[in-house]
């Protein structure tokens, strides 16, 4: 294995960038060093703390991606295969990613670190945005990465979001079939080196991944670009296809056993994100176990085998966010612990013991994260969130499309028709009557809900969610809204007292399911309820499917909500009870209202799905 260390060397900036790159043109031929090259392509460079910049990372960056992407009859795997990189303390910044992430993406099956602390990658402007995703993206394919360390970087509020949004629709589960293809072996490949290579126990303690999930990837070029050396690389190291196939089935920036994200510059929206990063990892010690052998990183003393995300400290956030983030982790911890246990039979006290501790931990949660979310959109307002962004610029579009008049919920009729004439009487009378100054206006609340915690699945018995109106100590428990400000409003018509009872029926009975998009509706007139098995007509005789891509495509919410969160938006805004009650909180903070709605569509923050 060949090293490029420049620890002792007195040289910084863009010399030493450019010493890197005489460095590796020695690799090319007709150099000196392409034999060694052709022998042993395995490379680690080392340029921590020689203040390169972006523009001693230019000089010799280009010359790492032609040895990595060099072929030739004496290199069939190349002049360099990348599998340390250590880049902390060099002033870089968001702009040395673009090329950084192409050696990234033809090192899938080499890197196995990559230490990108203490630099100066900040990200805030769309442009930055879209060079900082691109590069998240690139992981997408690395199985053999065991360390990224990101730590020490003002990454800040949006960088942190996408990183959040790229995690968690990063799968770490696949077949082994779609493993073969990102390794780049087919079947004579593998038939050839099951032959001629004998079989090596990578680990003694190994054992099959329980319930992996049934998911495929695309077999693309760079997918077989990454691999078209694996195969040579396997013979030489004495690991068989098979284990090539083992180390591939996790992979992507889940799959990484120690992701350090201490100092990054959180804020309270920050907060929000990276607790469902915390709420999904996996353990380290699983991870590792999908890891070829080799020498032990340098991680921090805080790593723990039961965690891979390293986030502490992070100061910059206030103490009831750091406590979501805590009380995340012991959910996550206690929840993985139930279910090892799940085999054992426990005794009544030990369950009655295990669920106050677990009633107790989910209303922390609960509470911790109502607060810290209400927190981040009064100080920080909703720009700092793209998600919330998107799923309000959803909201205005579908509110004025697809909302008809129609639909409007009207009093039922009587069987006797009243004269036109004698209604406008009755009427007047009415008015004359009711005192407007004393009469307020009773809406019933919209009778959707979204999943109440998609992280966290609690066994039958505790069944409280964070928003759960059935639970009785929801009024006493959660911090409530500021009262609104009466409105004194004309006296109208109100639904009957019957269509009242049955929505809080329906929102009792399943206040934490979003109802079925199939699912009838109940029987009464101009009732336009959530979900599409209640209206069956959508404006101009469109489908509801054509109207969601319609809107979806022009607020740009593909790859950012997923098809339930749109729906739900749609649905939302669709729904002249959701109308009616969001007259009910105009008196609300303008931030309240935000958050009663992003609560009531779900859309706080990303999901597994596309």
């Amino acid at each position: 294995m060949g090293r490029l260390t420049y620890s002792a060397r007195k040289i910084g900036g863009v010399k030493a960038g450019q010493t890197v790159s005489k460095d590796l043109k020695k690799r090319i031929p007709p150099s000196i060093g392409a034999k060694a090259a052709a022998r042993d392509p395995a490379l680690e460079i080392d340029l921590t703390g020689k203040a390169l910049t972006d523009e001693g990372f230019s000089q010799f960056i280009d010359d790492l991606l032609a040895c990595i992407l060099y072929r030739g009859d004496e290199h069939p795997a190349g002049l360099a295969k990348i599998t340390e990189f250590h880049l902390s303390g060099n002033n870089l910044t968001i702009l040395s990613l673009r090329k950084l992430g192409e050696v990234v993406a033809h090192s899938a099956g080499d890197l196995r670190e990559l230490d990108l602390s203490s630099n100066e990658i900040c990200v805030a402007s769309a442009q930055e945005r879209a060079i900082w995703k691109a590069f998240l993206e690139c992981f997408k394919n690395c199985y053999v990465l065991s360390k990224l360390d990101l730590s020490e970087n003002p990454i800040g509020p949006a960088g942190l979001e996408i990183l959040c949004c790229v995690y968690i629709k990063s799968d770490v589960d696949y077949l082994e079939a779609d493993a073969a293809a990102i390794v780049g072996l087919n079947a004579d490949d593998e038939s050839t080196l099951v032959e001629d290579v004998s079989t090596l126990k990578v680990k003694e303690n190994d054992s099959p991944r329980a319930n992996r999930a049934k998911k495929t990837v695309g077999k693309g070029k760079a997918a077989k670009q990454n691999g078209t050396s694996q195969a040579s690389a396997a013979t030489s190291k004495n690991i068989t296809a098979s284990d090539l196939k083992k180390f591939a089935c996790t992979r992507g920036l889940r799959s990484i056993p120690y992701l350090i994200l201490r100092n990054i510059d959180l804020t309270m929206s920050s907060a929000i994100h990276l607790s469902h990063m915390l709420a999904i990892q996996r353990s380290s010690e699983q991870l590792l176990n999908f890891l070829p052998p080799g020498k032990a990183s340098d991680i921090p003393e805080a790593a723990q085998s039961d965690k891979c995300i390293i986030w502490k400290p992070n100061k910059s956030i206030p103490t009831f966010a750091t406590r979501l983030l805590e009380v995340t982790e012991s959910v996550r911890e206690f929840k993985s612990k139930a279910e090892s246990e799940s085999e054992v039979d426990a005794s009544s006290d030990d369950e009655d013991t295990q669920r106050k501790i677990q009633s107790k931990m989910m209303l922390d949660y609960t509470r911790l994260t109502k607060r810290v979310r209400l927190e981040s959109l009064k100080v920080e307002g909703i720009h700092c969130s793209h998600i919330a962004i998107i799923a309000l610029k959803m909201l205005v579009p579908s509110r004025a499309l697809l909302i008809e008049d129609k639909d409007r919920p009207v009093q039922e009729s009587t069987e006797e028709e009243t004269a036109p004439a004698e209604q406008e009487a009755e009427e007047e009378e009415l008015e004359k009557e009711v005192q407007p100054e004393d009469e307020t206006v009773i809406y019933p609340a919209p009778t959707f809900y979204p999943p109440a915690n998609t992280f966290f699945e609690l066994a039958p018995q505790f069944s409280f969610g964070p928003f759960d109106r059935a639970n009785a100590m929801f009024d006493e428990d959660f911090p409530a809204l500021m009262k609104p400000t009466p409105r004194k409003l004309h006296p109208i018509k109100e639904e009957t007292e019957q269509e009242v009872k049955e929505s809080e029926e329906s929102a009792e009975s399943s206040p934490s399911a979003s109802p079925s998009p199939n699912q009838p509706g109940r029987s009464g007139r101009g009732s336009s309820h959530n979900n599409r098995g209640r209206k069956q007509e959508w404006r101009f005789g469109l489908p509801f499917e054509i109207w969601r891509r319609i809107i979806a495509d022009a607020v740009g919410a593909d790859g950012i909500l997923d098809i339930e969160q749109q729906t739900r938006v749609i649905q939302y805004a669709s729904d002249w009870k959701a109308v009616a009650f969001g007259q009910t909180i105009k008196g609300f903070e303008a931030h309240q209202q935000v958050w009663k709605f992003l609560e009531t569509v779900g859309c706080f923050t990303y999901t597994p799905f596309p």
